[in-house]
């Protein structure tokens, strides 16, 4: 008859799937989180003045709210620049129509990132317009409000899918690895027997776990960046994206996705590891007459 211990290939494709699933998650979450903070860093409130009030009046004011703590920059634009500015985009010259100017002078302003959150921008909008010369304060409200749920609901699931996909990685192996060791149970008895030491009984196993750990995350990061380097090529063709861009923002971003791949080879390892010690221990202690169970 043949011999029917199982191989380590289930456990390879089982954690390298893993792996690859995680992976997957970890550049999602590093791109949301990025793309969270690209949107905070560039935060802009537009406070439009009265219209009773002279341009060099709404200057002044605009000058003493860019000193404020919250502001990072600022652009002022005077109600002939509105008028310029509007009469360019819509081609008439609506003021000749009208006989007076409506558009107010404004302020395009800039916000700190430390600052960039709804609840800051409620606080903010009502202390710049409760400034005197303050017509109104206006920014993208619902575009945070979106953005913060969408937020909270994909880390939730992102956190959800992660923690099953340990779990169900965790019990497969475990398994498996049981399987694994169940075929040599006499030889680990035997040596067992003779004198040997359990550190000296595992040695071999974790050796073996370790080298599944390896490759498995070896053929998990291929397959991660096979997938990623498919998605943007395809992105570049149908979209005609910037590449060079795309290029930039993982050399920036090196450090994170370094600690990514680090996390995962050493969780890959820590759990085939630990699956591989409580199933040798098993056996080493389980009475001799138990082990034709």
């Amino acid at each position: 008859m043949g011999s029917t211990k199982p191989s380590g290939f289930t456990i390879i494709a089982t954690l390298s799937i893993v792996i690859f699933l995680l992976g997957l998650l970890g550049v999602l979450i590093i791109n949301a989180s990025n793309l969270n903070s690209h949107i905070k860093d560039n935060v802009e409130v537009t406070v439009f003045f009265n219209t009773t009030i002279q341009d060099e009046d709404a200057e002044l004011i605009s000058d003493s709210i860019q000193k404020l703590p919250f502001a990072s920059d600022g652009e002022f634009v005077s109600s002939e620049e509105a008028v310029f500015n509007f009469k360019n985009e819509i081609g008439e010259d609506f003021v000749e129509i009208l006989g007076n100017n409506p558009l107010p002078a404004s302020l395009e302003l800039s916000i700190r990132k430390e600052f960039a959150d709804e609840a800051s921008l409620m606080q903010l909008e009502r202390k710049i317009g409760a400034i005197d010369g303050v017509l109104e304060v206006s920014y993208p409200q619902n575009v945070f409000q979106q953005i913060d749920r969408n937020r909270r609901m994909i880390s939730f699931w992102l956190v959800a899918l992660s923690v099953i996909l340990v779990v169900v990685a965790f019990v497969l192996m475990s398994n498996t690895v049981r399987l694994l060791i169940y075929s040599d149970r006499f030889i680990i008895k035997n040596q067992q027997l003779i004198g040997a030491t359990e550190k000296f009984i595992m040695r071999p196993y974790k050796r073996k776990a370790l080298n599944w750990a390896l490759i498995s995350f070896s053929i998990g990061t291929v397959l991660l960046f096979a997938l990623i380097w498919l998605i943007f090529s395809w992105l570049n063709v149908s979209m005609d994206m910037n590449m060079s861009a795309i290029a930039d923002h993982f050399t920036e971003n090196w450090y994170q996705y370094i600690l990514m791949l680090f996390l995962l080879l050493l969780g890959g390892t820590v759990v085939i590891l630990i699956s591989t010690h409580f199933a040798t221990k098993k056996y080493l202690q389980t009475h001799t007459n138990n082990l034709y169970q």
